[in-house]
């Protein structure tokens, strides 16, 4: 039997302050004539978001100590939770997307890359003074319960 456990007892945490946002108008689309097809890419907003975001968790990061900016502090699977805080209470929103946004943004940074993340926790909660993300991240090893010398 296998069972699922976090190796390190205490997460990385890092505060991501301003109003969260969603991936959902991430792109835009333009005709080109030239190539005859649909060329999409970034909103300049929601990259402007994602690179604030980067920002604030690298700065975070320097202060923990982890000064290499080219080797992301997990390399290996890990366990994600986010805690979106918003100015006005989200009703129609999905936390899913908020999530994609973060993730994406701290790729490279905190994570490899977001496919990484094998167990996602996501609460979204109101704050109209701080809006901001709390991301928490464990390092995700699998344990075995079963004893290869017992036999």
């Amino acid at each position: 039997m296998t069972n699922h456990t976090y190796t390190h007892s205490h997460p990385l945490r890092l505060t991501i302050f301003g109003q969260p946002r969603t991936k959902s108008n991430i792109r835009s689309s333009v005709w080109s004539k030239k190539s005859k097809r649909v060329i999409q890419f970034k909103d300049p907003e929601v990259a402007a978001y994602e690179l604030g975001i980067a920002g604030q968790a690298r700065q975070q990061l320097e202060k923990l100590g982890h000064t290499d900016r080219d080797i992301p502090v997990f390399l290996g699977p890990v366990v994600a939770s986010f805690r979106f805080y918003f100015q006005r209470r989200p009703t129609n929103s999905d936390v899913a997307n908020y999530f994609k946004s973060a993730a994406d943004a701290l790729n490279g940074i905190v994570w490899l890359d977001d496919k990484l993340i094998v167990r996602i926790h996501g609460e979204k909660f109101h704050d109209k003074l701080r809006p901001r993300i709390e991301v928490e991240v464990w390092e995700f090893e699998e344990v075995s319960d079963e004893n290869p010398e017992a036999d």
